[in-house]
């Protein structure tokens, strides 16, 4: 072959395997008179109440190609429809989108909008036929997509955290809100490991203004000394976050685990709380607070507390008579049948 040709020819064949990158489905892709229904969910700017209806009349094929269409929004309301329609296989379409990490907003009605990953909103939406199923899916998801807000709202479900102990290391130090990131310490505290308990500490010390009963629970069920520092900065803010929550709800589950430490500490504790004059410098009805510290006090008699217990005696008061109330008579033919759901397991039950 003349080499004046030999070039031209060995371009051509270069050219020819280079791998063309297929650009997702657009809008314009899809028959006319579904492009009207597609451009308002766009316009309306969310997911959730609105323009769910559009997707009812899709057909399967084309979910398929919204699923991985360049807007985020169609790809969540597809994906809600794939996981929900018979037509589909639920496990396989989840996995296959568990890493759709674009940000969204979903509307939860009363409560607001949201950002939330186009995963998480298909994982927080779907339905499973059985808890073995679902958790399935959590492994995988604990295992090779951590970093999704269902990593941590998953860990409620997982009944033995100790498989995803190196994990769940890697999830308690990265920076997320404190209330995902009490669902892993939760978890990493229930492999009971000493050396872990310094970690815990100190992420609470820098977070105990966002605690919830989550990590009160933690210090009630796997208690340790070192928590009574995260004890005692939570009571120099109690008046604080009493009067910003306008709710003593949460020093209510404080005082209640302080109560269960019965240690000269907590006793110390528990004392400066019950002589002080206000529990909280403003408009917050603090009775309930005042009836719960003496009830710590009372419900956890211990050596430490026997001071303390005389002092409030005056002020304490017996547990209420329970008595139990005779089932009523159900009359059967006010009772509707309930059919059986053929996937009765959610992400949250």
């Amino acid at each position: 072959m003349p080499r004046i040709y030999f070039f031209p020819l060995l371009a051509c064949l270069t050219l020819s395997c280079v791998r063309r990158e297929i650009k997702p489905p657009a809008i314009r892709d899809f028959r006319s008179s579904l492009q009207t229904g597609l451009i308002a969910v766009i316009t309306e700017g969310h997911v959730g109440y609105g323009n769910n209806d559009v997707f009812e009349n899709v057909t399967d094929y084309e979910l398929i190609q919204l699923s991985g269409c360049e807007h985020p929004i169609l790809r969540a309301h597809a994906l809600s429809e794939m996981t929900h329609r018979p037509s589909f296989d639920h496990m396989k379409v989840i996995l296959e989108h568990l890493d759709d990490t674009a940000k969204v907003l979903v509307d939860h009605g009363e409560w607001g909008l949201e950002l939330r990953t186009v995963s998480d909103n298909m994982i927080e939406n779907a339905r499973w036929k059985t808890s073995q199923d679902r958790q399935k899916i959590i492994d995988e998801i604990l295992r090779r997509h951590n970093t999704l807000r269902s990593a941590y709202t998953c860990l409620r479900h997982v009944d033995t955290p100790e498989k995803y102990y190196s994990y769940l290391k890697e999830m308690v130090t990265r920076e997320r809100s404190f209330l995902e990131l009490e669902e892993a310490l939760y978890a990493l505290a229930k492999c009971k490991r000493a050396e872990d308990i310094s970690l815990i500490t100190d992420i609470m010390l820098r977070n105990t203004s966002y605690m919830t009963s989550q990590s009160f629970d933690l210090m009630q069920e796997f208690p340790d000394t070192a928590y009574i520092e995260v004890l005692q900065k939570y009571a120099r803010r109690m008046n604080r976050l009493i009067c910003e929550n306008h709710s003593s709800s949460g020093a209510v589950d404080f005082i209640k685990t302080l109560g269960a430490y019965r240690n000269d500490s907590s006793a110390s504790l528990l004392k400066t709380l019950f002589l002080r004059t206000s529990l909280a410098h403003c408009n917050v009805d603090t009775i309930s607070l005042r009836h719960a510290l003496v009830d710590a006090i009372h419900d956890n008699p211990c050596p430490a507390y026997a001071g303390l217990q005389e002092l409030t005696k005056p002020y304490w008061r017996p547990p209420p008579q329970t008595f139990e109330i005779p089932p009523l008579p159900i009359d059967s033919t006010m009772v509707s049948e309930k059919k059986d759901e053929p996937e009765p397991v959610g992400w949250w039950r």
